[in-house]
């Protein structure tokens, strides 16, 4: 409901793709995840469960490169001094 209300808030999608993550609605949360990780870039977290529902939606590809932006982002918070979140997650088998 907050993505609808606020569609250009990055944050307002992840936190409606993290909900449906914890509802296992997995296909529904990864639109919401990208488009969080479109509007704010720099956010590790809407990575971190982007990667964790690529994984889980058996997209090994787009999990693997997810993960490696969110080292990037990571890389970038910490050189800029910033609190980066998340760990990294580690490929379903």
């Amino acid at each position: 409901r907050a993505a609808k209300l606020q569609p250009q808030s990055g944050s307002a999608h992840y936190l409606a793709g993290k909900a449906l993550m914890k509802m296992g609605r997995v296909k529904e949360a990864a639109p919401e995840l990208e488009k969080a990780t479109q509007l704010d870039p720099e956010d590790s977290k809407a990575h971190f469960q982007l990667a964790l529902a690529y994984d889980q939606l058996g997209e090994k590809e787009k999990a693997s490169a997810e993960r490696r932006v969110l080292a990037q982002t990571k890389q970038r918070a910490n050189q800029q001094g910033m609190a980066s979140g998340s760990v990294m997650p580690q490929a379903v088998q």
